[in-house]
């Protein structure tokens, strides 16, 4: 049997890592650690491939795969989880693996002209802005399992 190996982030990588678990673009981060936006950019390239994260995929699928790898503290949340059903925790699971709606839709086995609806009710049930912002709650709620503490 064999074992794969955590993904090994460059020192770069690690220190820009804690930054895209936050959910922050760009160019929130590259003035905060003194390089250049493009730089960010082709760094956040090369974590995405070292973590197996599809090149043209949400924002919170690498926030996911930073979190549950261990590879960035899970930020804490100051407010309690809400009371979530399986189909909303369905939906969390789903936005961490697929980027397009229709796969994410299939993924938490919700009817494709019901994902928007779904989607907009579990943001505003959550408190989460968009997305990347609901993986992070979740992963801060430890809904995900294996969240890293």
């Amino acid at each position: 049997m064999t074992t794969t190996k955590p993904a090994q982030l460059t020192p770069r990588e690690q220190r820009i890592a804690p930054f895209l678990a936050r959910g922050l673009r760009d160019t929130e981060i590259a003035p905060q650690i003194g390089i250049a936006p493009s730089t960010v950019r082709w760094h956040r390239t090369q974590i995405r491939r070292k973590l197996g994260c599809p090149t043209h995929s949400y924002n919170a699928i690498l926030v996911h795969h930073l979190l549950a790898g261990g590879h960035a503290e899970t930020p804490i949340i100051g407010t309690p989880a809400p009371a979530l059903n399986k189909r909303e925790l369905r939906l969390i699971r789903a936005v961490t693996r697929w980027s397009r709606h229709l796969a994410i839709a299939r993924g938490a086995r919700i009817p494709p002209g019901d994902y928007n609806v779904a989607l907009g009710t579990l943001l505003a049930k959550t408190g989460a802005a968009d997305i990347t912002e609901l993986v992070i709650r979740a992963h801060s709620w430890d809904l995900l399992g294996g969240a890293s503490r």
